[in-house]
């Protein structure tokens, strides 16, 4: 580490540098750092300026030629205020790019942050194809434009994302999500998505062939039976969960819906989805469903009502076939246990 002449008041350069390497996995990250930083004559408030930051990792999981990422920002502490504003901050690293603010107060007491961030439209094929299998979609343009923009804030142990926006391709979601308690956890969240079409981020046809299809080689040992699981619904049991979602336009195994609303609620291992309600095909879905996973035995109950529903284009979307025409319709009351 290097300094200028330190002095009450003064604004001197610093630079530091650190390497660290490990054997499991083996990897080395190297750490440089620059910035001006200057005070008042009471060493009360001090200020960063032009701090530059630059992490470069290479090694197990990451490119063949590293990872460089470099954090910019000006930042002001104030030691009686127990404050900490940090602006102009800029992330750039592989293939993207985030840009944003953040004020700390009671950093020494009761830490409480706030600020925003926004994400640069980035590529998430390439993002993937750099640490991890390439992502193949039945569309080649999906998974190819995302970006969003967040305000934050966090207090008392909870953490709201509000409002949030964010872009996928061709669909934009806005809304909310509130972690108000991690231990359980307690989550609060309503996101509304203008449209979607899932079917564009499927694998290619080819390759859910191959993925359904039998084994290469008969030689190829089945797999050992599996240790008796633990209990699956143990995380439910103490998650306390409130979603409402909308979606104007979705389209699924080319079946096509609008106005799609649910409200998810989740307490003491009891999951209720009630209303689950759409409008497809000149008619309309209405329904919802309870996990009650409470005790040993899970319970599944479910109601759902498809009416006056266009029998030959819903045909002809589905399954390729429109020798029927007229309308339909579907009731269903379902219970199970175990």
């Amino acid at each position: 580490m290097v300094t200028g002449a330190l002095a009450p008041g003064a604004t001197v350069p610093v630079e530091a540098g650190i390497t660290f390497t490990s054997s499991k996995p083996a990897m080395t990250l190297k750490a440089d750092l620059a910035a001006k930083v200057g005070s008042d004559a009471d060493l009360a408030i001090f200020q960063i300026a032009g701090l530059v930051l630059n992490l470069d990792a290479k090694g197990e999981g990451l490119p063949a030629g590293g990872a460089k990422l470099t954090l910019k920002a000006d930042a002001v502490a104030d030691t009686k205020a127990d404050t900490l504003a940090v602006e102009q901050l800029a992330i750039s690293g592989p293939a993207m790019a985030a840009s944003g603010e953040l004020t700390v107060s009671a950093m020494q007491t009761d830490p409480a942050a706030q600020g925003s961030l926004r994400i640069a439209e980035t590529n998430l094929k390439t993002l993937a194809s750099m640490f991890a299998s390439p992502i193949e979609t039945s569309d080649p343009a999906a998974l190819t434009r995302a970006s969003g923009d967040v305000a934050f804030s966090y207090a008392g142990g909870a953490l709201k994302l509000d409002p949030m926006k964010v872009q996928l391709d061709d669909s934009n979601l806005t809304g909310h999500l509130h972690l108000l308690d991690a231990s359980g956890p307690v989550v609060r969240t309503k996101l509304e998505l203008d449209q979607i079409d899932l079917d564009r981020y499927m694998p290619p046809a080819a390759s859910a062939a191959q993925a359904s299809g039998a084994p290469a080689s008969g030689a190829e040992k089945a797999p050992a039976p599996a240790a008796a699981q633990e209990d699956p619904f143990a995380a439910l049991r103490t998650l306390d969960f409130v979603g409402e979602f909308k979606i104007g336009k979705l389209k699924v195994n080319n079946l096509k819906m609008n106005n799609v609303v649910t409200k998810v609620v989740s307490s003491n291992g009891v999951v209720k989805v009630d209303p689950m309600s759409a409008k497809l095909y000149e008619g309309g879905f209405k329904g919802s469903a309870v996990l009650d996973a409470s005790g040993k035995q899970p319970k599944l109950s479910a109601k759902n009502h498809l009416t006056d529903i266009q029998i030959g284009p819903l045909l002809k979307d589905v399954a390729g076939e429109d020798r029927l025409i007229g309308r339909g319709e579907l009731h269903a009351d379902v219970r199970m246990v175990g």
